[in-house]
Order: structure tokens, then C-alpha cells, then sequence
């Protein structure tokens, strides 16, 4: 559902929120247990983040980023995304976004 919305929203040029979508897309995927397309949505979605100077969706891909590395086993990587994902959060007051990167952040110290 989530592909079908993301291609209709391109065919349409409905692209407000599309880098989000793509972070949806790359969630879904790694629950699915697809961390490797989950990392090339993620991917895509940074970059058109980028792109439009969508701050906070980018930090949303960053953490998704984070997600795919602790899973993966690439702490140091997590550990890095969360940080950068949680610097953006608590600049731009995304309170919901900074919770969760300071409890994955704690959940990877945790681990040792």
C-alpha cells in the first residue's frame, strides 16, 4: 500500500511529505526483515530530504538509518545516527523524534 501510495503521489506531483513516505516504505521493509531495501529507501529518501531542505523528515531518515545499523550489527553506525537524528530532533523541538533516538542510543550502551 504504502509503494502504491509513493507512485501515485509521483505520477500526481502530490510530493509534500514524499521524503516521509519513503521513510514509512523503509520501516515497513525492515520489519519485513529487508534491511537492505530498507537502506536504499532510507537512502532515497536522505537525499530528497536533502534535496528540499526538509529538516525534520531528514532527521526522521536518519534515525531509520540508525534502525537498519543496530539490526545489522553496525553499532558504532547506529550509534552515530542516532546522534545526528537527535541533534536535528532537539533542534527543531521534535520532542517524539528525541525520545526515541536517546532510547535506542541507551538500548545500543546497554548491550555491552
Amino acid at each position: 500500500m504504502i509503494e502504491n501510495a509513493i507512485l501515485h503521489a509521483e505520477a500526481t506531483r502530490i510530493l509534500s511529505g514524499h521524503s516521509m513516505w519513503m521513510v514509512y516504505l523503509g520501516e515497513a521493509l525492515l520489519s519485513e526483515g529487508r534491511p537492505a531495501e530498507a537502506r536504499v529507501q532510507a537512502l532515497r529518501a536522505a537525499e530528497l530530504a536533502r534535496t528540499r531542505g526538509e529538516r525534520g523528515f531528514g532527521a526522521w531518515t536518519t534515525r531509520l538509518l540508525g534502525e537498519i545499523a543496530a539490526g545489522t550489527g553496525e553499532r558504532a553506525a547506529a550509534f552515530e545516527a542516532y546522534r545526528e537524528a537527535l541533534g536535528t530532533a532537539d533542534a527543531l523541538d521534535m520532542r517524539p523524534l528525541a525520545g526515541r533516538c536517546r532510547t535506542e542510543m541507551a538500548r545500543l550502551l546497554g548491550d555491552d
